[in-house]
């Protein structure tokens, strides 16, 4: 049996088992081992950080301190805490489980604070201002093993909540930058379109949303016999069996997530597609499902997509 099918049977049970995600993290840490946060993993997050405030920023001044909300907190608050650091005046997060504990929250904070200290975090977060380097390195400095989870997010002013979105409640218009960061491949397409209108409900006037979006199939990371296309193999029925609630993936392709902007009343001012190797798209027997795409939108491995409110979107009477 292919490793990525046995990975997948294994997490399809869990999702039956009390303490479903305990045991799916004892299995990612000592089998799958990935939830190692390496020190090139943490940079690469440093790195996606920096370019959803780019995404922010651009065609306007560099003034203020946005607000942040950003969906998918997963094991590390990385993303969070280097909003903050870069002048966020709060950052909320969001993910359907509590995933994160104080450890990882201080290993976090640790983290940072060597590369602060070694000098290479202007170049990796360029907006990140000196006065809050100095509060975490004085944080990092308290006893933090005493502190809750909730107490070391706050002291980066980041606030977490987990549950169901439309439960949800942020007041109107409190919203500047929404981020995601291979967070909406994992997240059925219906509840992309939820997610998005609600966003709007929060969203204030100069609000955008900035996305990192991973389209390849993520057993490829696990299982090096397959290529990043190969779920485009499989039937909408006959993938059922391989998907699960843990490692659940949508297979929608980049001109999917454009329609789904446009149908939740948000307008994309930017895409940044990278594509890969058309021929091994080629090589892979696509049901007949995805033949209604084109070659070039089904090769898209990773997206950026940036986005603003669409002032001309009107509502339906539904929302």
């Amino acid at each position: 049996m292919p490793s990525w099918i046995l990975k997948a049977a294994v997490q399809k049970a869990f999702t039956v088992m009390p303490g479903t995600h305990f045991w799916n993290q004892i299995f990612q840490r000592y089998v799958t081992r990935s939830l190692r946060l390496d020190g090139d993993e943490f940079r690469r997050k440093i790195r996606i950080c920096q370019t959803h405030l780019r995404n922010y920023f651009a065609e306007r001044p560099h003034k203020g301190r946005p607000s942040c909300f950003e969906l998918g907190t997963g094991w590390y608050p990385i993303v969070p805490i280097g909003l903050w650091l870069c002048g966020a005046s709060e950052v909320h997060t969001f993910d359907v489980a509590d995933l994160i504990d104080s450890s990882r929250i201080i290993t976090v904070a640790r983290l940072f604070r060597e590369i602060a200290e070694s000098g290479i975090l202007p170049g990796l977060l360029p907006l990140a201002s000196r006065d809050r380097i100095a509060i975490l390195e004085e944080n990092c400095l308290a006893d933090l093993g005493a502190w809750g989870p909730d107490d070391l997010l706050r002291s980066f002013h980041v606030v977490r909540h987990f549950g169901r979105i439309q439960d949800l409640t942020l007041g109107p218009c409190s919203v500047d930058l929404f981020v995601s960061n291979e967070t909406l491949e994992h997240v059925p397409e219906d509840a992309i379109t939820a997610c998005f209108r609600r966003f709007r409900k929060f969203a204030s006037p100069q609000a955008k949303m900035s996305h990192f979006i991973n389209l390849q199939d993520h057993y490829a990371n696990y299982d090096k016999t397959i290529s990043p296309y190969n779920f485009l193999r499989y039937s909408k029925s006959m993938w059922r069996l391989y998907n699960n609630s843990l490692h659940y993936q949508n297979r929608l392709r980049l001109s999917e997530y454009f329609a789904l902007h446009k149908n939740a009343g948000w307008k994309i001012v930017r895409v940044e597609p990278e594509s890969g190797d058309i021929d091994e798209v080629r090589r892979e027997p696509i049901h007949e499902e995805f033949r209604r795409f084109q070659i070039d939108d089904l090769a898209v491995k990773t997206a950026w997509i940036t986005s603003v409110v669409d002032e001309d979107y009107s509502r339906s009477p539904h929302e």
